[in-house]
């Protein structure tokens, strides 16, 4: 029952280049910046979508407090027709730590640091 209040509680946060951190986050009203997503809290089942296509700078790092659950991860994917891609730069893409339960699907990740994905577990 918890589980399935918590779905029904699961939002989909939008980022496209054309958005602005302004807006709500939704798909009609996207944000435009990693920076943005990176200040919000995720919960249980939850869905980050970058407009496909798409090039975006800096380094998708959730809020340290993030959870997902077995049964209801964090999404990481992309929109649209084909990917986006997560340019660190001289940074990892993408930095999880702490963070339990989050998929990442469709999106190309790219850096000139090793490793382009950081994994660091729960203490």
């Amino acid at each position: 029952m918890a589980q399935t209040r918590q779905k029904m509680n699961a939002r989909a946060y939008y980022i496209n280049l054309s958005g602005n951190d302004d807006n709500t986050g939704t798909q009609n009203s996207p944000w435009k910046t990693i920076q943005k997503i990176n200040s919000i809290h995720f919960n249980a089942g939850d869905t980050v979508l970058f407009k496909a296509g798409q090039t975006f700078e800096g380094t998708f790092f959730p809020d340290l407090s993030s959870q997902g659950l077995f049964n209801s991860p964090i999404l990481l994917s992309s929109y649209g027709e084909g990917m986006a891609v997560i340019n660190g730069g001289n940074a990892a893409a993408i930095r999880i730590e702490r963070t339990k339960y989050i998929v990442i699907k469709k999106i190309k990740a790219i850096s000139r640091q090793i490793p382009i994905i950081f994994f660091k577990g729960k203490k």
